[in-house]
């Protein structure tokens, strides 16, 4: 039987599909970002390209990979190399 549309867990779903979807969004921006930061450091690395100074662009694989899996730095942050 459905419930009414009254129903205050019917209207909470509305709040967590927000929250989550602004989540996701988030997530999507963070990793096009360091994707984009991961290419600029290989292509930093080639030879063509090896005078070109080095940034922050150089430790994206460390946040990538506390990004993807936050225990990988034991729950803190990858910090500066």
């Amino acid at each position: 039987m459905p419930r009414p549309r009254s129903d205050p867990r019917a209207r909470g779903r509305g709040a967590i599909t927000a929250v989550l979807s602004a989540a996701l969004g988030a997530a999507i921006s963070r990793t096009d970002l360091l994707v984009a930061e991961i290419e600029e450091a290989f292509r930093k690395r080639t030879w063509a390209h090896r005078h070109q100074p080095r940034g922050p662009e150089m430790t994206a694989w460390q946040r990538a990979a506390a990004f993807i899996d936050g225990r990988v730095y034991g729950g803190g942050p990858p910090g500066r190399l």
